[in-house]
């Protein structure tokens, strides 16, 4: 649901845009209402959370939903039966500490996905950088035609003014007055005046992922097949462990070719599509990394290293964008290629 939405809201801004003609802002304040009618939906329609309370009174495994605190001392004791942001933090890094495995799965996580959120950022002017280099060589080219035509066609003015008196003001004519270049190289591009169709772009984009995300199913429906015994079903789920693991590798290796075409090709088909190659790796990898967070992360510190594992991953994104004006797009790509052959 979430791809259909973000496929049908790119083509809504787009049509906006480069139909309507309105603004390039247009899209965002269509966002704004929308935000504003799904958080009124919110705020009327939903409840708030307390968790679950795992027992009863008989001391029984009855799982039933927490009222608010009715008194400040209820309200204390819920505070204190919940663990502090620090102990959390504390336990998360030990369990990271004594096990490897789940320092490499952070890894490839933070690799990957400044990788993604990198690409984000630079792929609109990558594209934009492209049409408008395409485009400029188009208009050269275009007067370059223009101006052979325009001194063509005063020689030939003048040669018939030599021959004919009675034409003889065509001669006086320069050859901007016949064909003025800049004109003609107007007309030209006139239909490819260099702009991208962004929603266009992302609406394929979102395809990709949803692509991605449905093949992985897929792939998994396939490989999953029924155990009769217990110890069959265990060796099943290494299997599908360590295909997973062999999927995500690959996984990571078309992600890396894909990101380098910008920095061997300028053609703007090559590029768009090896990113559309990237958005199909992108929806493909993140149930694949759920399912190996699931099995090497403990249920009860998931969230919190996960999270311990963003700060590295938003200061990489961080500081290639704070370096994006200085340096070439191929050069980011370069950044990310890396990045993803390293999480491979």
């Amino acid at each position: 649901l979430n791809g259909v939405v973000a496929i049908l809201a790119s083509l809504a801004g787009n049509a906006v845009v480069h139909s309507l003609g309105a603004p390039l802002v247009t899209p965002f304040d269509m966002a704004m209402v929308t935000l504003a009618v799904g958080a009124a939906t919110v705020a009327a329609t939903w409840t708030e959370n307390y968790g679950v309370d795992v027992s009863d009174s008989d001391g029984g495994s009855l799982a039933k939903p927490m009222t608010p605190p009715s008194t400040p001392d209820a309200g204390a004791r819920h505070q204190q039966q919940a663990p502090s942001s620090t102990n959390l933090v504390m336990g998360a890094c030990r369990v990271l500490l004594n096990d490897q495995r789940m320092l490499l799965l952070g890894s490839m996580q933070s690799l990957f996905e400044g990788s993604m959120y990198t690409f984000t950022f630079v792929w609109t002017p990558t594209l934009e950088h492209g049409a408008a280099a395409k485009t400029s060589a188009a208009a050269a080219a275009a007067a370059a035609a223009a101006a052979a035509a325009s001194t063509a066609a005063a020689n030939v003015a003048q040669a018939a003014a030599q021959s004919s008196p009675e034409i003889r003001y065509v001669g006086e004519l320069s050859p901007d007055d016949l064909i003025n270049p800049n004109q003609a190289a107007a007309g030209n591009t006139a239909a490819d005046d260099g702009t991208v169709p962004h929603g266009m772009v992302f609406a394929c984009f979102m395809t990709c992922v949803m692509a991605g995300s449905s093949l992985v199913s897929m792939l998994q429906s396939r490989s999953g097949g029924g155990s009769s015994s217990e110890d069959d079903s265990k060796a099943d789920d290494t299997a599908q462990l360590q295909s997973t693991e062999r999927l995500l590798r690959s996984i990571f290796v078309v992600s890396a070719l894909s990101l380098a075409v910008p920095c061997v090709s300028s053609d703007q088909h090559a590029v768009v599509a090896g990113f559309l190659v990237f958005e199909l790796c992108v929806g493909m990898y993140y149930p694949l990394i759920a399912r190996l967070r699931s099995h090497y992360i403990p249920e009860a510190y998931r969230s919190t290293i996960m999270n311990l594992f963003r700060i590295p991953l938003n200061a990489m994104v961080v500081i290639v964008l704070f370096r994006a004006g200085q340096i070439a797009d191929g050069t980011i790509y370069m950044f990310c290629t890396s990045w993803l052959l390293l999480a491979a």
